[in-house]
């Protein structure tokens, strides 16, 4: 069996030192990226959002719009029975 001496211990942890630092460097970009992807997402969502409540607010429009023709409709048939053609 071989012993290893001090220098090999030594540089064996400054070779994993290395590598760990370099998947740490890798880990931080990732989740740079994945940020970013995200704020992406969420600016989508946003525009989505808003656009559901501007179409929300229309259909509202158009019923009451409606609502109102209607009312008209059955108030001149109410009043006006037999009014002019």
């Amino acid at each position: 069996m071989t012993q290893a001496t001090d220098t090999e211990i030594r540089d064996l942890i400054l070779g994993l030192d290395k590598k760990i630092d370099g998947l740490d460097k890798k880990l931080d970009i990732f989740i740079a990226q994945s940020t970013e992807q995200f704020k992406g997402v969420n600016q989508r969502l946003d525009t989505i959002e808003k656009r559901i409540e501007s179409q929300d607010g229309r259909v509202w429009g158009i019923l009451l719009v409606t609502l109102s023709a209607a009312l008209a409709v059955a108030g001149k048939l109410a009043f006006f029975p037999n009014g002019p053609a």
